[in-house]
């Protein structure tokens, strides 16, 4: 098990399967609610369409307290990154503006089909 706690509004934790996400309590009482308000709109994911090249939300808590995503693994490749997201754009189930929505490569990976997604969709 691992802990992140480089993110501005939440801290994940990582199992060997899944990517727990919940508010941040070490910066201050705004980025807190923030990060309630990105576990919210995540949880509006929960169950979405199998097409879109998202990480999947397996559960979330109705108060934004907990998330529960699949566990992706992480980018690696700057420029092959590049060339991915362009194809995700071109592709991709949502509309481009979704995916370039703070679009850099700690906020993407690849699921178990080797398919780049998007993981921190909570803004």
């Amino acid at each position: 098990m691992r802990f992140l706690l480089n993110g501005a509004t939440r801290t994940v934790i990582l199992t060997n399967r899944y990517a727990i996400k919940i508010p941040c309590i070490h910066h201050n009482y705004k980025m807190f609610i923030c990060g309630i308000l990105a576990n919210i709109s995540e949880g509006g994911f929960v169950n979405f369409h199998p097409n879109a090249k998202l990480a999947k939300t397996f559960y979330s808590n109705r108060f934004g307290l907990l998330n529960v995503q699949e566990r992706v693994r992480p980018v690696r490749n700057r420029r092959l990154f590049a060339i991915e997201l362009c194809a995700l754009c071109a592709n991709g189930f949502l509309p481009k503006n979704f995916y370039m929505d703070d679009a850099k490569p700690e906020n993407f990976g690849y699921n178990s089909k080797n398919e780049l997604v998007k993981i921190d969709y909570g803004n």
